[in-house]
């Protein structure tokens, strides 16, 4: 059985109503996630905008491996929401989004 408890998947075994044992899954705890509405992000826009006016264009898949390559963990799906403005994004982020970009973090809030 898996349970979603405060955005952490819990995995138990039961045996007659009992829990015998309770995990927890690693892969589930890194999401970061948001009860906020479509519109809180002020830079989703942009990013999208800069990832496919570069001369080639950036898909999300290699905007994550350029993140990847600064130790930052973002995948694909997560770089979908933060461009359609459901992900939040934290200020380290944000810097390195913009060094993946080579631009300053200024023209991420470039409307």
């Amino acid at each position: 059985m898996q349970v979603a408890l405060q955005s952490v998947c819990v995995h138990n075994t039961h045996l007659g109503g009992i829990i015998l044992v309770e995990s927890r899954c690693d892969i589930h705890t890194l999401l970061k996630t948001t009860h906020a509405k479509p519109g809180k992000n002020l830079i989703g826009k942009a990013i999208r905008r800069l990832r496919l006016s570069q001369r080639v264009p950036v898909s999300q898949e290699d905007l994550a491996g350029r993140l990847a390559a600064q130790g930052i963990t973002i995948d694909r799906s997560a770089i979908a929401r933060i461009e359609q403005e459901r992900r939040y994004v934290l200020d380290y982020e944000a810097v390195a989004i913009a060094k993946a970009f080579r631009v300053p973090i200024s023209k991420l809030f470039e409307t």
